[in-house]
């Protein structure tokens, strides 16, 4: 249910555009390369029960990323982005120790869009990718005699170490020149991974310093996973 009721919403919000959108008639391109800082929330473990002995969940990571468009007919186009962010998280053992640790998380995403235009300066966007986000080693920083190798702690353990979750992402937004020097965008998104599936709201901001060079500001929020993003964009 609420998954629906954040899917309305971002279909509101979009709408919400539409007035706004004719305040310029620059076009809008879909072939360009970025490279962001990138703070990420993911959550995907905390409610489940799977790691217990965890008191926080994998948070307050930042890290890095490149994303890149490639406009290659008059509606279609190609996409992808990796990013490297690093989570911090505490183990407690049971003897009720408490052990820091930062974990690695890689996210590669490629895929195809769809656009058409609404109006001369407002684009309908559908894009669906392959998904992969995979969690580094996990490493208590300890010899294993020293730790407990209980079968739950095991697991937990295995399941990091080999924690390699794929799967698909869809999402249906607008994009906005709003005026020569502003774009925005947003609309909703769903991904489909091993360990779950989560509805999400998306926008950016992207401010034009010249006709090629910009600055974009972005946000995913969902139910699990939370990521924004500040970059620069080099657009064709």
């Amino acid at each position: 249910m609420k998954s629906n009721k954040l899917f309305t919403r971002s279909l509101i919000g979009a709408a919400l555009l539409l007035p706004a959108a004719g305040m310029a008639a620059d076009n809008l391109s879909y072939t360009w390369i970025e490279a962001d800082y990138i703070v990420q929330d993911i959550d995907r473990y905390e409610d489940s029960g799977v790691l217990d002995n965890f008191t926080e969940d994998f948070d307050d990571g930042d890290g890095w990323g490149v994303a890149a468009s490639i406009g290659f007919s008059e509606h279609f186009f190609a996409f992808g982005s990796y990013s490297s962010t690093e989570a911090d998280f505490t183990f407690i053992d049971d003897t009720g120790l408490r052990i820091p640790q930062d974990e690695d998380v890689k996210t590669l995403k490629a895929g195809l869009g769809f656009h058409t235009p609404l109006a001369d300066n407002l684009d309908l966007v559908a894009r669906a990718a392959y998904v992969d986000i995979d969690y580094g080693d996990f490493d208590l920083g300890a010899a294993e005699d020293d730790v407990d190798s209980g079968e739950d702690i095991e697991d937990a353990i295995r399941d990091l170490n080999d924690d390699s979750s794929d799967g698909y992402q869809a999402d249906l937004g607008l994009r906005a020149q709003i005026t020569d020097w502003l774009e925005l965008g947003g609309g909703a998104r769903y991904t489909d991974l091993d360990q779950g599936d989560d509805v999400s709201l998306f926008g950016n901001a992207l401010f034009e310093i010249s006709e090629n060079l910009g600055i974009n500001v972005s946000g995913d929020f969902g139910d699990e996973s939370s990521t924004y993003m500040a970059g620069l964009r080099y657009s064709f």
